[in-house]
């Protein structure tokens, strides 16, 4: 069985202070990413692609503030 990267994650307190260490640590800012409203995050994307791991990143994840809260379940 082949394995490969996909996505490294470095989860933050938010999107912003992610961005800011990706950008002090790394020397570069991560792309444009989006949100999962069914967890309640959002991110922003850092392609580390190589050819061993074509499709790579490095996701920066952080709780999104303005997502909805899932409903609660009733029984």
């Amino acid at each position: 069985m082949k394995t490969q990267i996909d996505h490294l994650i470095v989860f933050a307190q938010t999107l912003e202070i992610g961005v800011q260490w990706c950008e002090a640590t790394l020397g570069v800012t991560p792309g444009p990413g989006g949100e999962h409203p069914q967890y309640g995050t959002h991110n922003r994307l850092l392609k580390i692609a190589t050819p061993a791991n074509p499709l790579a990143y490095l996701e920066i994840i952080a709780v999104n503030p303005n997502a909805k809260r899932p409903a609660i379940a009733t029984i």
